[in-house]
């Protein structure tokens, strides 16, 4: 209540978004697809699919219709298949450890990008020793939330 639909986008998606919404008002009858960053009421991002048609000279409308659907988990469950198939190109190549864990590192880096592979991944345990070591779920979900921003 008293914010505009724009205000819960995020601010590299409004642009694009925009754009796209005066292109439909200029022609009746028109349909846009959209994906966009939208933000919930606690402030984390959800990842926003959907589309929009122009029904303003429909009389019984008269107004542009909007729906969408929160495609964040299907999303973060694509990545995580990538990952791991790229992964798995990885291991396939070598055996030696720490040749290994910094092959998997770099295709995590490539696939997730470089905060969320270093949220995910570190290389070395306490002794300087090349280890592999998945954080928790809540770190997980906290690198996902920042990734999105």
């Amino acid at each position: 209540v008293g914010r505009t639909f724009f205000e819960l986008i995020h601010p590299h998606d409004v642009a694009a978004l925009d754009s796209a919404l005066q292109r439909l008002q200029a022609e009746p009858g028109a349909t846009v697809a959209f994906e966009t960053r939208l933000r919930r009421a606690d402030g984390a991002w959800r990842l926003i699919e959907g589309g929009a048609r122009n029904l303003l000279a429909d009389e019984a409308v008269a107004g542009i219709v909007v729906s969408g659907r929160d495609t964040t988990e299907r999303r973060w469950a694509e990545l995580s298949v990538r990952t791991l198939l790229g992964v798995t190109q990885e291991i396939g190549g070598t055996l030696e450890v720490p040749a290994l864990l910094r092959r998997v590192q770099r295709r995590a880096r490539q696939v997730l990008g470089a905060s969320l592979a270093a949220a995910l991944l570190r290389g070395e345990d306490d002794d300087g020793r090349a280890s592999l070591h998945v954080q928790t779920e809540a770190s997980l979900s906290d690198a996902r939330h920042a990734a999105l921003e």
